[in-house]
This record gives C-alpha cells, sequence and structure tokens, in this order.
C-alpha cells in the first residue's frame, strides 16, 4: 500500500506537500511523471535518473523545488490546477 496521500500534496502545507511528493517518488506506481521541455524526466534507475536529479540536488533536492512551485502565488494559473493555495501571514 502507497503512503502517497492527495490531501497532503494540495493541502498548502509544506511538510504535508513534501511528505506526498516524497512517497511519490518512493513508489513509482503512483505515476508521478515530471517533463523537463516537453521530454519525460527519468526519475527511477539508471545513469539518466541520477543525473537527472542530481541537477536539483537528488531527490530531496526536487521535493523542495516541487513544493517550492506548488506553492508560488501564480502556480494554479501556470499549472492549470484550479486551486489557490492560501499563505497564512
Amino acid at each position: 500500500m502507497s503512503a502517497y496521500d492527495p490531501r497532503d500534496l494540495f493541502s498548502g502545507d509544506a511538510g504535508r506537500m513534501g511528505a506526498a511528493l516524497r512517497a511519490l517518488l518512493a513508489d513509482p506506481q503512483n505515476n508521478l511523471r515530471l517533463f523537463w521541455r516537453g521530454a519525460p524526466l527519468p526519475l527511477a534507475g539508471g545513469l539518466a535518473a541520477s543525473t537527472a536529479l542530481s541537477v536539483v540536488g537528488g531527490p530531496a533536492g526536487l521535493v523542495r523545488v516541487l513544493v517550492a512551485v506548488l506553492q508560488a502565488e501564480r502556480a494554479p494559473a501556470f499549472l492549470g490546477l484550479g486551486f489557490r493555495v492560501q499563505h497564512q501571514p
């Protein structure tokens, strides 16, 4: 059984979002797919995956980047997600 919970990913809370992304990366059946300039980014196994992940600082760096993108003010319009993360002062 997967530890991924989509409610965590879209919660707006950085800790919960990071946990959801780590669960997605840990379990390939969750079908996390990332693209760079229209080409799929390899995330698991082999030299291509390690090279792709090294650009952002490995899996932990990828999680930090994705959480930042999802929390950005313009993320909903940019990603077409149809929700808006509310920032608390």
